[in-house]
């Protein structure tokens, strides 16, 4: 394997929320520095058309998904190389990898999971964290976060700040509304987000609109699905319609 470094492609049979975001620009980036190394996915796990005219690699399973073939399968195929796991799970058979712990919301906000997914999860993180998997988040936030929920101490954590330079391959586009007539934010109503300040924000005047972005860029005229919270939509020219305040 090139460098004898593999990259965990889960995320690539996974819709793009911001982990998944995450972690296909790191994966870009680690492709620039070091040379391209093997991808290795679960079955349904797909190559961007431009990532497969650029030379990656991804070997997939023919039918193991999920956590099945992260958990059983993923250490095997890895062989000897470094695992760098990107999206918030790892498996826990694999001594030599790094694992990017995102946030440590299952036990700060359990109510915004389910029951087994918040219990696997946390048994999951802790039984890594003890066996002294290399563990990186995005913020200093997070580390203290980590450090506090998972007993790792701090220097253990290493921040990895994430950017927005991928917005720089988009056309640039004209603001949809007057300054501070609206507020807009990408992400979704649930508990872990700490959007509903926002709303309540949302009572004193201005519109405000939550939605969720799945494409693989942020632009105001498409892709956006709003909730029924007040969103201001978009027609099918790209223009917004007035803001009242």
């Amino acid at each position: 394997m090139n460098g004898e470094l593999a990259i965990n492609a889960r995320f690539l049979a996974q819709p793009t929320t911001g982990v998944q975001r995450f972690a296909r620009e790191m994966t870009l980036a680690l492709g620039k520095l070091r040379g391209k190394p093997l991808l290795l996915g679960p079955a349904g796990a797909t190559l961007p058309d431009d990532w497969r005219a650029a030379g990656w690699r991804l070997a997939t399973h023919p039918s193991a998904t999920g956590q099945r073939w992260e958990q059983f399968l993923l250490p095997r195929a890895t062989g000897a190389a470094m695992l760098v796991n990107l999206a918030n799970t790892a498996p826990l058979l694999r001594r030599r990898q790094l694992l990017v712990l995102h946030d440590a919301g299952v036990f700060a906000t359990p109510e915004a999971y389910s029951r087994p997914f918040r219990t696997w999860y946390r048994l999951l993180h802790r039984a890594l964290a003890w066996r002294g998997t290399a563990l990186a988040t995005v913020s200093e936030f997070s580390r203290g976060e980590i450090e506090r929920r998972l007993g790792v101490p701090r220097e253990r954590v290493v921040v990895l700040g994430e950017g927005a330079e991928h917005i720089l391959r988009e056309p640039a586009v004209p603001p949809p509304l007057a300054a501070g007539s609206y507020v807009l934010a990408v992400g979704t109503p649930a508990a872990h987000k700490n959007l509903e300040d926002g709303l309540q924000r949302g009572k004193c005047g201005a519109s405000i609109g939550f939605g969720n972005v799945q494409s693989t860029a942020v632009r105001v005229d498409t892709g956006i699905d709003y909730s029924d919270t007040g969103a201001v939509p978009v027609d099918q020219s790209g223009k917004y319609p007035q803001l009242r305040h």
